[in-house]
């Protein structure tokens, strides 16, 4: 083995032993290559997550390959996630299908979920009218019921947006609980969110809280951001702590989530201008729909960083609005608006370029 895999591995036969019994080789494999594909299999990850060595994705897959060659279950599904991120189309498809059909039938409950995701991903907009939802659906509660706690929290999020099963509040809420109380963080967000709408359950703001700062506590962006804010004005229970909120803001933020670009964003505008303004247009251009109000504002007005520009304006209210802002869609409305936006199309038709002499 070289130095470097040898610094990485400190700590190999303890991995290798969690890896072997949560999945592992099929029993009917030898037990030289079972002990081998775990070694492998574990050593994969050290390079994937780079936990002692440097990140090496390409490493990674060697080892997962040399892995699934000895018929280890999670090393095939490994294989099959790899081949899914591809983005080779349909032969990329099959080499992903193959390889989670194959750590299936060695008995990893993580592949069974992955088939279904393949089929129809109910996180995502638009799946309840997917064709392959009930199929899908139905490797998630599979899953659920071999013990996979990522198929429990899904068959929850289908139940609550009625994708592949009729949709049920209160089925949705007991699955999302029972994955919560298992350590989902986003099963923690989700019952947090349910505790506070009052969805399938009694509304109760002081366990929206705890379940909001046990997903916070995961890492989830979402929820780094509701706690942020939160902390960031005071209430629930939570004392204004704008040390703490700031730091929470730039944790979602560099993990890319709108909401905690925003929230940082707003907090920088007077210090910051430049970069308070990007990461505006970041959430902006992922889908936060208050994210392009507040720039649509700031272009309508000038400051912030940012010119005086109607147009602009007009442009980030229509984002706005597209993404269900009520506000956005009455400024588009307004006379007033309509005829500055007329005038500035005007001014920029007309407008001479200066002379270079």
């Amino acid at each position: 083995m070289e130095a470097s895999e040898a610094a990485g591995s400190q700590g190999l036969a303890a991995m290798a032993a969690d890896v072997g019994a949560v999945g592992g080789c099929s029993p009917n494999v030898s037990a030289e290559d079972r002990d081998a594909g775990d070694a492998l299999f574990a050593l994969g990850l050290v390079y994937e997550v780079g936990y002692g060595v440097p990140p090496d994705a390409e490493r990674a897959e060697e080892l997962f390959s040399a892995a699934a060659a000895r018929q280890h279950a999670d090393a095939c599904n490994a294989m099959g996630e790899l081949a899914s991120r591809r983005s080779g189309g349909a032969a990329a498809a099959r080499a992903a299908a193959n390889a989670y059909l194959t750590a299936e039938s060695l008995g990893s409950v993580e592949a069974t979920v992955n088939r279904g995701l393949t089929l129809c991903d109910p996180r995502r907009p638009g799946a309840e009218d997917g064709p392959s939802a009930a199929t899908a659906y139905a490797f998630f509660e599979a899953a659920s019921r071999a013990g996979s706690i990522d198929g429990l929290f899904l068959t929850a999020v289908c139940f609550s947006k009625g994708v592949g099963v009729v949709g049920h509040v209160f089925q949705s809420f007991e699955r999302f609980s029972l994955a919560a109380d298992r350590g989902h963080g986003h099963a923690q967000l989700a019952v947090s969110l349910c505790y506070s709408a009052g969805r399938g359950t009694e509304p109760s703001a002081s366990k929206a809280t705890t379940y909001l700062r046990r997903a916070a506590a995961q890492g989830v962006p979402a929820a780094l951001s509701g706690l942020a804010e939160l902390l960031r004005d005071g209430g629930a229970g939570l004392d204004a702590d704008p040390k703490r909120s700031r730091a929470l803001f730039e944790e979602a933020a560099a993990k890319g989530d709108p909401a905690g670009m925003r929230g940082l964003a707003e907090l920088l505008l007077v210090a910051e201008p430049g970069r308070a303004v990007r990461l505006l247009h970041a959430a902006g251009r992922e889908g936060d729909g208050l994210a392009a109000l507040r720039l649509a504002q700031l272009y309508e007005r000038g400051g912030g960083g940012v010119p005086r520009d109607a147009l602009r304006a007009a442009g980030w209210y229509k984002q706005a609005a597209g993404y269900g802002v009520k506000e956005a869609a009455r400024k588009l409305r307004s006379k007033g608006f309509r005829v500055s936006t007329v005038a500035a199309r005007a001014s920029a038709m007309f407008r001479t370029k200066p002379s270079k002499e």
